[in-house]
């Protein structure tokens, strides 16, 4: 899947490249005799491993390059190449459906279970049976498979069900989410959207200068009342910082930075999951049950669960943007609404991207001018391109155009200072 020419999108180069290796190392177990029972059991676990995480690279795949999963379209809408050995192959590659792509995902999975059900966890870094399951909910969940959806997330929660307290929480003693939090189920990757607000060598970046800002979408989301607004982002000044996973170095580069903020697996998803899918399938008291237990929580007063219907609906997919915010489900979240058979939703979505100047008055960077763009309701780009350079190389690959973009607003500040 790699080619020789330059690269326009590092994400779908890399985790072919990740898939690749997992591949290579399923190909070699079948080498490897063990020599005693310790050796049998680290070779069952890795096989296990395996198979999760090709399963999670082919998941974050398909939510980037191919439309969400409905279940009526789902054998003839393209999702992405599956390729599950490790040796070249000379070949032309197709997408294959999503349906076939959903499938070895699942197939994986139940791989991993069947492997994992014989091991003992090692730690939160290493992903283990819980984590499988909670990832079938997941995906049982994008397919619109409620029945399954909550089945896996009653599998995550009969193993553990615990919930970090935010009412006695104290930020002082570092970041809600770590690595001893008993809700942490697994993790992997690093921390960018903390660095990138946070700056570097304990110094934060100034208000023009941040790479990553907070949307005011995601701030109103939270009312006083909600403790998240506090300890999963927190007020500094004129802005808002990602609190619940950050990075400051005054003390120690990454000391409080021991879980990832994304491939973040824990409790909670798993609760929302299952009053996701409850819901979804008619049963509307398990739903509120769910939510409310997790609010409990999360509230300094929990308010009452009393919605039905849509707005049941309406409340989870709320309470799912504030509390996974910033853990890289947001915009998979915001696809497959929008082809929920039950309820459909969809929201314009406006980005503003700017343009800087260097200010040698103020010794620093000064946007000049911002254009703002939209994504529409039930738009297109919710499913990104296909990299040039991979459908130059592979003609075969359709390369799913996105509309051309045009800002809807442009403004200018006359005033700034010339480079």
């Amino acid at each position: 899947m790699e080619t020789a020419v330059g690269t326009e999108n590092e994400c779908w180069k890399k985790t072919y490249k990740y898939i690749n290796t997992v591949n290579m190392i399923l190909d070699e177990l079948g080498n490897v005799t063990a020599r005693n029972k310790r050796e049998e059991a680290d070779k069952i676990r890795i096989e296990g491993e395996s198979h999760f995480l090709r399963a999670l690279y082919y998941f974050t795949l398909v939510n980037l390059y191919a439309a969400p999963y409905e279940p009526e379209k789902a054998a003839t809408t393209p999702g992405v190449p599956l390729k599950l050995t490790s040796y070249i192959e000379d070949k032309e590659y197709e997408m294959n459906p999503l349906e076939e792509v959903y499938g070895q995902i699942i197939d994986d999975l139940e791989e991993a279970e069947a492997c994992l059900k014989q091991t003992e966890p090692v730690s939160i870094y290493h992903a283990d049976l819980t984590a499988t399951y909670l990832l079938m909910s997941r995906v049982y969940l994008y397919m619109q498979d409620y029945k399954n959806a909550r089945k896996y997330a009653e599998d995550v929660l009969s193993r553990n069900n615990t919930l970090g307290d935010l009412n006695t929480f104290n930020d002082e003693t570092g970041n809600f989410l770590n690595k001893s939090l008993p809700e942490v189920i697994f993790s992997m990757g690093g921390h960018q959207l903390s660095t990138g607000m946070m700056g570097y060598e304990g110094r934060r970046h100034y208000d023009d200068e941040r790479p990553f800002y907070i949307s005011d979408d995601l701030i109103a989301a939270f009312d006083d009342n909600d403790l998240r607004k506090q300890h999963y982002i927190k007020e500094e000044g004129s802005y808002y910082i990602l609190q619940k996973v950050r990075w400051d170095s005054k003390d120690h580069p990454l000391a409080k930075c021991t879980v990832s903020e994304n491939f973040l697996f824990r409790t909670a998803e798993a609760y929302l999951n299952l009053a996701e899918a409850a819901a979804l399938d008619e049963d509307e008291e398990k739903a509120r049950e769910m939510i409310g237990l997790l609010q409990a929580k999360r509230f300094a007063v929990t308010p009452a669960v009393n919605a039905t219907g849509n707005d049941l609906i309406d409340l989870i997919r709320e309470e799912r943007q504030r509390e996974l915010c910033l853990e890289g489900h947001r915009w998979y979240d915001l696809r497959r609404y929008t082809v929920c058979t039950k309820y459909p939703w969809s929201k314009v979505i406006r980005h503003v991207y700017c343009d800087y100047k260097y200010d040698r008055a103020s010794y620093s960077y000064i946007a000049y001018k911002q254009r703002v763009y939209e994504l529409k309701e039930y738009d297109k780009a919710y499913t990104l391109a296909l990299p040039h350079e991979v459908t130059e190389f592979q003609n075969t690959l359709s390369r799913n155009e996105r509309p051309e973009r045009q800002p809807v607003e442009t403004i200018e500040d006359d005033e700034t200072t010339e480079e």
